[in-house]
């Protein structure tokens, strides 16, 4: 990201992304109606016109790549957005009580550094955001959120096989404890 950008190109740069989620999230719904209506409207005419029958078919199937599409651009839109907001306004004011030698908003610690330490329990999937390391009153520290999800496999009612992910809940601050231990006013 470029570090030079004025707070009138930041705040422009985040309030057009903003418009943007804000008009796919208003094309979203229209599409998902859209979607089944297309569909109906080809069989309905099928009888009549079978061109136009398979035309508004292909049209409403066409809608679910363009769904998801939308989907994922609003979900990088965000992330975008996050991003912005952390570089030139997060680490601003970070930068005002602490040595900030890296922000990162869509970042987390090394995953080899976590699955090697002790402390944390057992995981099976691992994410995180808003990786901090620097400096706090001649005491380096790097902190994270960090999402750390077991693997639960079960069987339904059926009989199938089913996997899903939990969180362990879990508070831990050492980096904030040993500054309070170390540097308490």
């Amino acid at each position: 990201m470029d570090s030079k950008l004025s707070d009138s190109q930041i705040v422009s740069q985040i309030s057009g992304k903003q418009r943007m989620i804000k008009f796919l999230n208003f094309i979203h719904p229209l599409l998902f109606i859209a979607m089944p209506a297309a569909i109906f409207w080809g069989f309905a005419n099928w009888d009549r016109n079978i061109g136009k029958g398979i035309f508004f078919i292909i049209l409403g199937l066409l809608c679910i790549p363009f769904l998801v599409v939308l989907g994922k651009s609003v979900n990088a839109l965000e992330r975008k957005i996050k991003s912005l907001t952390g570089e030139y306004l997060v680490k601003g004011v970070l930068a005002e009580k602490v040595q900030v030698e890296k922000y990162a908003p869509n970042e987390y610690i090394n995953p080899d550094f976590v699955k090697n330490c002790n402390i944390l329990p057992n995981y099976d999937r691992i994410s995180g955001s808003d990786y901090v390391s620097g400096t706090y009153r001649g005491v380096p520290f790097t902190f994270c959120d960090l999402h750390l999800q077991y693997k639960d496999t079960y069987r339904d009612k059926n009989g199938r096989k089913r996997t899903r992910y939990h969180a362990k809940k879990m508070v831990f601050s050492p980096v904030s404890s040993a500054v309070r231990q170390n540097f308490s006013a």
